[in-house]
């Protein structure tokens, strides 16, 4: 995978669009499994609906499930590395461009055994009523040395809901095309 900072608009445009259809098909799921091998970077989808809101209103924590320790924060339009655990540091970083999507999503790099865990990720809009939870159970596998990676964990990480498809691309048509679906013509 490449680094994110050398990412094209064409790959984060598709990593925005998979991870879209990655939380829809949570559908019901109490956390989505990520699974990711070892030394290779990760990115633990968290998606909120989204209305208009500004954006010194928006405050986004991941943390890890159980002793709640800070993996990354933003608020106040920025990142806030002083409440990051140091196993963190330099490692995190979310995709800003891609808020106003209702994309909170974190990207991990290089993960490490110590990283499979249950993670949380927290988003508030400052207005006193939009509040997201979302967990994520990242899984971090060794490939090189774990060659018979079992059916059903590849299943898993292959599998794609027909719906969230459909979805996803009914929302990212025009208003006016939405209509004609809607049977509403302006």
């Amino acid at each position: 995978m490449q680094d994110a900072g050398n990412m094209s608009r064409q790959d984060n445009a598709s990593v925005s669009f998979i991870l879209s259809i990655l939380a829809v098909c949570q559908c019901g799921a109490s956390a989505l499994e990520i699974i990711a091998d070892k030394k290779q970077n990760a990115l633990l989808p968290c998606i909120f609906a989204v209305d208009q809101f500004n954006m010194k209103e928006l405050v986004i924590t991941w943390q890890l499930t159980l002793n709640r320790i800070v993996v990354h924060s933003f608020f106040d339009e920025s990142d806030h590395p002083e409440y990051q655990n140091k196993r963190y540091k330099g490692r995190t970083h979310l995709f800003p461009k891609e808020f106003n999507n209702g994309n909170a999503t974190l990207f991990l790099k290089e993960v490490e055994d110590l990283d499979s865990t249950n993670y949380t990720c927290f988003v508030h809009i400052d207005d006193g009523k939009d509040k997201y939870t979302k967990h994520v159970n990242l899984k971090v596998v060794d490939s090189s040395t774990d060659e018979k990676m079992d059916k059903n964990t590849r299943l898993r990480i292959a599998l794609v809901c027909p719906a969230a498809i459909l979805l996803l691309y009914y929302l990212h048509l025009p208003k006016k095309t939405k209509g004609k679906y809607l049977g509403i013509y302006s």
